[in-house]
């Protein structure tokens, strides 16, 4: 829904005739669940469904014919969202602006962080979400950027996940504070960590396994690398590409079936040659 992600699972049930919600024999209950996402996107789907159901008159919300959806308030006005290309410190962010303010609260992003480490998979949905969103203004990504913790955690999730949603979140952090960063290390990566995400890119590129690519995934992996790569001045000395993740992008950009990752492995192949 928009940029808005959220996953929802609807379940269908028959109702006993005996039942006292049941209209009539076979009259089946539909029960929508949200799992994780965006609120607003899993009630703006909701009701496109139920408007949908309602004009075929299939639709009733009990036996005495009594609606139970609550009314909609009227739709106030969004504000616009901030323009991510401005920076300074006087830069505005907020809830109203479509994600938190991390200046407001100093535990926000420690706390997220730690949400990121949960051995369960709702906390790192929800942690790399907001994270993701909210790293859109240069502001809130400079902030993280100074997080305890959150480069290795990044890499963690990075080599060690395999859920599309948290791969996607957390390696479009990394490009929003790769952007951010006047200078790579700024994000806190160093060299052992930039040549893992050449195998989380090889990973997701679809090249192993074509069933295991992602175009999400990896065009995220692939812009964090060009990222890096355009850098490349001030870290070269640092940042040795080893024949292995030459040998990589080299696969990726001639046998990875989604032709986005494998351009992406072409201008960072270029790049990296460069220095």
């Amino acid at each position: 829904m928009g940029d808005r992600l959220c996953s929802f699972m609807i379940s269908m049930f028959v109702v006993p005739a005996s039942n006292p919600h049941a209209l009539a024999p076979g009259t089946t209950l539909i029960e929508f669940q949200r799992r994780a996402g965006d609120v607003f996107a899993f009630q703006r789907v909701y009701r496109l469904v139920v408007a949908a159901l309602e004009e075929q008159d299939l639709v009733h919300y009990s036996a005495n014919g009594r609606r139970m959806l609550p009314t909609l308030f009227a739709p106030l006005p969004m504000p616009s969202l901030l323009d991510d290309d401005e920076d300074g410190d006087d830069e505005i962010c907020g809830e109203e602006c479509g994600y938190l303010d991390f200046s407001q609260e100093e535990a926000v992003c420690d706390n997220l962080v730690t949400m990121m480490r949960s051995i369960y998979l709702e906390p790192r949905r929800e942690a790399t979400a907001v994270l993701a969103r909210g790293t859109r203004s240069r502001k809130n990504a400079r902030i993280l950027c100074k997080t305890n913790g959150i480069t290795p955690t990044l890499m963690m999730i990075l080599q060690q996940m395999n859920d599309m949603q948290v791969m996607r979140n957390a390696a479009l952090i990394l490009c929003n504070m790769l952007e951010c960063a006047t200078v790579v290390a700024e994000t806190g990566l160093r060299a052992k960590m930039i040549n893992i995400l050449f195998k989380v890119f090889l990973r997701w590129s679809g090249v192993e396994n074509p069933k295991h690519g992602s175009k999400l995934v990896s065009c995220q992996i692939g812009q964090a690398l060009k990222l890096v790569a355009s850098k490349a001045s001030e870290v070269s000395s640092k940042w040795d590409v080893g024949q292995s993740c030459v040998a990589d992008l080299t696969r990726i950009s001639r046998n990875s079936p989604i032709p986005e990752a494998a351009t992406l492995a072409t201008e960072v192949l270029s790049m990296t040659q460069r220095y």
